[in-house]
């Protein structure tokens, strides 16, 4: 006698279970073929958006696996943000993902398991929707469409790097069981509407914010069609046009929505049960928090373009081509594709006309989304159009709208009410259409949609970690690493993945909704401040190893230069600030020790006193003129601290090592030799002014240390040769077109000048040094109203704006100038001109006078121009 089992699966009923099931086949097939070629190569490679948000869901899978292995708190790790740690309470845990993930990963390897995750949920999204629209439409094709459209909704299949947003299926067979649970009343119907729903929280909590809107409405249009149908309760009696049956009417209005409500009490009884173990963390964190808004980031910025429904994503492959023929106005090049597609806004016409009563409700679900998603502006093609009102004010304000955080993804799910609508057209062509031509045209609406909908090749990112992390894991001790850039919003992520194959602790990371206290390690260290917001290294910091031992105190033994996150340049200008050699180096990273030791991270070039030497110097340039700067990098290595603070002096010596010129300099500004210690590195720069009167020549340059007495110390070192090249000097006697021979102070002349009026004044003054100058005094030239005394223009600047100061004239040089003042061209009253010098550092005018003695008012030449 065959069992019950095979009784049950006779011919017409294995038609049926076979019926009831191909549609996930079919939606899993279709999976693969639009995330492709994720199927071909599963484990070496990863779905990736442009924020590279995966990483950090990878991450977290792998945190949670260690922590509940362990018995340790889920909702604190001591392994980001070292070595203070980081609350999780606020981080974005995809708590069903992980529960799908886990089990997978034991079957397979994590990156397999994680990236498996997509095409299943893609087709668990899609078949939940097929037996909602079945059960509602009673048709196989139409649902088949409507699983097709929800599955792989554009805006749901381009979140590669949010695998909690694909998450969907809860919706639709939530659904499912409302509407059971309205008809018949049936308990374990409401148990099940309510593990649905429940799901979809924990997937993601912002989920719950737009399915409350879609529950809402569908709850409200099926109460007003089983009444209209004339359903008594739980709905209670129609309400007649008589006034007489008014009270009755209300009453039994009342006492229908009382037990609607007994009804579906028990789905948030059941959805309260599942998601508070999980809530009831966030709740309390968020309540002792001090920060407000850390749970709630709003950025109403991020709204969906109105144009963006109707024209293609460059993304999306079918379409691409044609899009970059659009102006760049209409071209939409964002991550989430809010395209509708073309076919399913023709079958939702379609929908909408055939079905009307019936498919109102689901058009008001989109309506309503396609509002909230433009946010409190409207833009039509990356225009604004803040005049135009939009109902999304309206409910900007409320709590479930911030927590939903961007109205963007409001378009979540926007597929299911138009998947329905799809359906409803599907069905309609149907029903118009004899079974030979509708069983082709079927089959070419679904083609559409997913060729429509198709963004292949799927983005994907390598798996790969670099060979030193993965070295890293064979490395005993309890330590933490330092990567660099540091990005929480980017390079940081990808050290998480590294992470996962290294496990030690990492300086930073990345979660949602950061705690402010998280930063506080680094924002307290110069260095790490600098490279956390300005992604540099600052030239002006320049204890390199004390930066070092701020890292090594917290334990963290290596700092990481990831060259896959920076330009060649970046990587040069850190090289170069962190002055020690590093202790690996591939295509992939650069490596350094926090704790640099003499020997083994740099070598002592030069030895100039026991306790201070020299890593590496380099000037530039090798040939300047006199007055020319030049700039000394110097790496000072030191073996402890000095009695005071030591100062540079650089000499330059010519052929006969007979010594031209001498300056000394503080040696480290801002970290003085006393204040050093064993194994310290230091930078410096040294900039050296060329005296303006040596004569030229060959010259080396040397180093030497002297002591807060100016006695010098230790050996001194020969940096190089500098050629020195003399200013080109005129002292042939100009030829002015107005002769002055004006004297200024004991050692300057003004010998003439001339002046030309046109669009601008440009005046050219002939100066001449009688004697050598030791001060530096700066040239004066006001254009003057002669009626009412007001400047109109002026130039305030030693000779030649700067380039040529009174300290480098020679005795009986001629020093010629051009200075240009603007001219309003309206202006017609009478000017003047006044010219003079004046000491740069008292502001005293030099005495000015004529070679007979006479005198000026105000130590200022005048020049009358007139006026028109």
């Amino acid at each position: 006698m065959a069992s019950g089992r095979t009784r049950a699966l006779t011919a017409p009923r294995l038609i049926i279970y076979t019926a009831r099931w191909w549609p996930l086949f079919f939606y899993s097939v279709l999976a693969f073929v639009l995330t492709w070629p994720l199927g071909g190569r599963l484990g070496t490679e990863i779905p990736l958006d442009g924020g590279s948000d995966v990483w950090a869901h990878e991450w977290t899978f792998w945190w949670l696996k260690t922590a509940l292995l362990a018995g340790r708190n889920p909702y604190f790790t001591d392994l980001l943000f070292h070595p203070t740690g980081v609350d999780l309470t606020s981080h974005n845990i995809a708590w069903f993902n992980f529960a799908l993930w886990f089990p997978l990963q034991t079957a397979f390897d994590s990156n397999t398991a994680f990236s498996l995750m997509y095409p299943l949920l893609f087709a668990l999204n899609g078949y939940a929707m097929y037996l909602f629209a079945q059960a509602q439409l009673r048709v196989q094709t139409g649902a088949i469409i409507a699983g097709l459209v929800y599955g792989f909704w554009p805006y749901v299949l381009s979140q590669a790097g949010h695998p909690n947003m694909i998450v969907l299926f809860g919706l639709p067979l939530g659904l499912l069981y409302v509407d059971r649970t309205i008809r018949y009343g049936r308990r374990r119907d409401a148990v099940l509407a309510g593990v649905f729903f429940a799901l979809l929280g924990i997937a993601r909590w912002q989920l719950l914010v737009p399915a409350v809107y879609v529950v809402a409405i569908f709850v409200i249009g099926r109460a007003v069609a089983r009444q209209n149908r004339g359903a008594t309760a739980p709905l209670g009696k129609r309400l007649t046009p008589f006034w007489g049956q008014v009270y009755r009417a209300i009453r039994a209005q009342a006492i229908g929505v009382f037990q609607l409500s007994k009804r579906l009490a028990p789905i948030g009884v059941v959805m309260a049960i599942l998601m508070a173990p999980l809530l009831l963390p966030l709740v309390i964190a968020q309540a002792m928090r001090t920060t407000a808004g850390d749970l709630l980031t709003y950025e109403p910025h991020y709204a969906s373009d109105l144009l963006s429904y109707l024209l293609p994503n460059v993304h999306l492959g079918l379409w691409s081509s044609w899009v970059e023929r659009l102006p760049s106005a209409w071209q939409f090049h964002q991550q989430e594709i809010t395209f509708l597609g073309y076919t399913v806004m023709i079958l939702a016409a379609i929908g909408i006309y055939g079905y009307r009563r019936k498919a109102l409700l689901w058009l008001a679900i989109a309506l309503l989304f396609l509002c909230l998603a433009l946010g409190p502006t409207i833009t039509i093609g990356q225009q604004p159009w803040p005049a135009l009102p939009t109902p999304y004010r309206l409910v900007e304000d409320w709590f479930i709208t911030h927590l939903m955080r961007r109205p963007d993804r409001f378009n979540i799910f926007l597929g299911l009410p138009f998947a329905m609508l799809a359906a409803m057209g599907t069905t309609v062509l149907q029903r118009r259409l004899a079974v030979k031509w509708f069983a082709p045209l079927a089959l070419v609406i679904a083609l559409a949609i997913v060729a429509e909908y198709s963004q292949a090749p799927y983005p994907l990112t390598t798996t790969a970690v670099p060979a030193w992390y993965q070295q890293l894991a064979q490395e005993p001790g309890d330590f933490a690493i330092l990567g660099i850039p540091i990005g929480p919003y980017y390079a940081d992520k990808y050290y998480m993945h590294y992470q996962i194959q290294h496990g030690k602790p990492i300086v930073g990371g990345h979660v949602s909704r950061r705690p402010p206290e998280a930063l506080a390690y680094m924002e307290a260290s110069p260095f790490l401040d600098d490279m956390l917001y300005r992604r540099i290294m600052d030239p002006t910091v320049e204890a390199v190893s004390h930066e070092l031992r701020y890292l090594a105190a917290a334990n963290v033994r290596y700092v990481v230069l990831n060259k896959h996150f920076s330009t060649a340049e970046q990587i040069e200008a850190w090289k170069a600030w962190l002055l020690v050699q590093p202790r690996y180096e591939d295509e992939s990273v650069v490596v350094y020790a926090t704790a640099p030791h003499a020997g083994i991270d740099f070598t002592v070039m030069e030895q100039l006193t026991p306790q201070v030497g020299l890593i590496q110097t380099t000037f530039a340039p090798a040939e300047a003129r006199q007055g020319d700067l030049v700039t000394i990098d110097v790496g000072w290595a030191g073996q402890g601290a000095t009695d005071g603070d030591y100062a540079a002096c650089i000499d330059l010596l010519d052929t006969q090592q007979v010594e031209k010129q001498h300056n000394c300099y503080p040696l480290s500004p801002t970290w003085p030799t006393s204040r050093w210690a064993v194994n310290e590195v230091v930078r410096g720069q040294i900039i050296v002014q060329v005296d303006p009167h040596l004569a030229g020549g060959d010259y080396q340059i040397q180093l030497r240390l002297a002591d807060g007495a100016g006695q010098m110390q230790g050996q001194p070192v020969t940096l190089g040769a500098l050629a020195v090249t003399e200013l080109p000097r005129t002292f042939a006697p100009p030829q002015p077109q107005q002769v002055t021979n004006l004297q200024l102070g004991e050692s300057i002349a003004l010998l003439g000048y001339d002046i030309t009026v046109a669009d601008t004044l440009q005046l050219t003054l002939y100066w001449q040094a009688r004697t050598p100058i030791d001060h530096s005094y700066k040239v004066f030239v006001h254009l003057i109203d002669q009626r009412s005394g007001a400047i109109l223009a002026q130039s305030d600047a030693p000779p030649r704006q700067w380039g040529y100061p009174t300290t480098w004239w020679e005795a009986g040089e001629v020093v010629a100038e051009t200075i240009e003042l603007p001219l309003d061209p309206t202006f017609t009253a009478p000017r003047t001109l006044r010219l003079g010098m004046y000491d740069d550092q008292t502001g005293d005018r030099l005495p000015l006078h004529s070679d007979d003695g006479a005198t000026y008012p105000d130590n200022a030449f005048v020049i009358a121009l007139g006026g028109e």
